[in-house]
C-alpha cells in the first residue's frame, strides 16, 4: 500500500524541509499544479469525472488520456453523484439508476474494468439538501454494490464520505460501510471531520480522535481480509483555491501526516503511536 497527501504549497514545503514523507501527491487534473508536485514525487490524477448527472458527453477525454499517460496514474475514478439540479422535477429514482449504470458502463467500456474504480459520495440528507444536493438513491450503500458489482469495476471507498451518508441515514458507520463492496476497493481517501453548529458534518480536516478511531478499526477491516487492500491510502487534506485555502495548515500536515505514513507502512496501532 502507498501513501499520498492532496498537494498544496504547505506540504510542499514540509517535505522539503523533511518533516513529512509521502509516496506521492493526489493531484487534480491541472497541468501546472502537477508539474510542481511531479518535481519532487511522483503523482496520480484524481478526476472529476461524475456518473449520473448526464454530462459525460462535456468530458475532453483527449485530456484524460494525455495526464493518464505522462503522469502513469493507474485507475480512472469517477465520482457517483447524481444531484437534484440535473434532472426535472419528478424524475424518478429508478431513471437516475439507469443513468448511473450506462454513464459507468460508458467509463468501462473506455478504459476497462480493471482500470475503472467508481468513489461512493456524501449525503448530508434532505435538511442540508442546498448545500449539496445528491440525490439520496446514490447514497444507498446496497445500490453502490450492486452497480459496481454488475458493472463490474473497482471501488474507491471515501471514509468519511461514507461516515458522512450513515449519520445523515440514521445508520451507524459500521453498519453502512459493511454493505458496500468491500472486496472491490483499489483506493481510500481519508481525513477528518467536524460538526458544524448547523448539524452538518464537515470533512477534508486534520483528524480528531475519533477520526483515527474510525481509520484504525478500518485498517483492522483490511488485515482481516474482511476490506480489499487498496494501491494507495490517501489523506484530502490541504490543496489550492478557495476550497481548501482554510484547510492546507501547515501544522496540520506536520501532526497528521507521518502518523498516516507509519500506519500505511504498518508501524504501530495509529491510536497510540504519537
Amino acid at each position: 500500500m502507498q501513501f499520498a497527501i492532496n498537494y498544496s504549497p504547505q506540504a510542499e514545503a514540509l517535505l522539503r524541509a523533511g518533516k513529512i514523507d509521502v509516496d506521492y501527491f493526489k493531484c487534480p487534473d491541472w497541468d501546472d499544479l502537477i508539474a510542481a508536485a511531479r518535481a519532487l514525487k511522483p503523482v496520480y490524477v484524481h478526476f472529476p469525472l461524475a456518473v449520473g448527472r448526464g454530462k459525460l458527453g462535456e468530458v475532453d477525454w483527449a485530456k484524460v488520456d494525455r495526464l493518464l499517460a505522462e503522469t502513469g496514474t493507474p485507475l480512472v475514478n469517477v465520482h457517483l453523484s447524481p444531484h437534484y439540479d440535473d434532472y426535472p422535477e419528478g424524475v424518478s429514482a429508478d431513471e437516475v439508476i439507469d443513468c448511473m449504470y450506462a454513464e459507468l458502463g460508458e467509463v468501462v467500456a473506455r478504459y476497462g474494468r480493471n482500470r475503472v474504480i467508481a468513489e461512493n459520495l456524501p449525503y448530508y440528507g434532505e435538511v442540508h439538501s442546498d448545500f449539496y444536493p445528491l440525490i439520496p438513491a446514490a447514497a444507498d450503500p446496497h445500490l453502490i454494490r450492486s452497480l459496481i458489482n454488475d458493472v463490474d469495476c473497482g471501488f474507491l471507498f471515501d471514509l468519511s464520505h461514507a461516515r458522512i451518508a450513515a449519520d445523515s441515514l440514521g445508520m451507524s458507520a459500521q453498519e453502512y460501510i459493511g454493505a458496500l463492496p468491500l472486496d472491490r476497493i483499489r483506493e481510500i481517501h481519508c481525513a477528518g471531520m467536524i460538526r458544524e453548529e448547523t448539524g452538518r458534518l464537515e470533512d477534508h480536516l486534520g483528524f480528531s480522535d475519533l477520526d483515527w478511531a474510525a481509520l484504525d478499526w478500518f485498517m483492522g477491516e483490511i488485515s482481516t481480509g474482511r476490506a480489499a487492500a487498496p494501491w494507495v491510502l490517501s489523506f484530502e487534506y490541504g490543496g489550492i483555491g478557495d476550497l481548501f485555502d482554510w484547510r492546507s495548515e501547515s501544522s496540520v500536515i506536520a501532526r497528521d501526516t507521518p502518523r498516516l505514513y507509519r500506519m500505511v507502512r504498518g508501524e504501530g496501532n495509529v491510536l497510540t503511536s504519537p
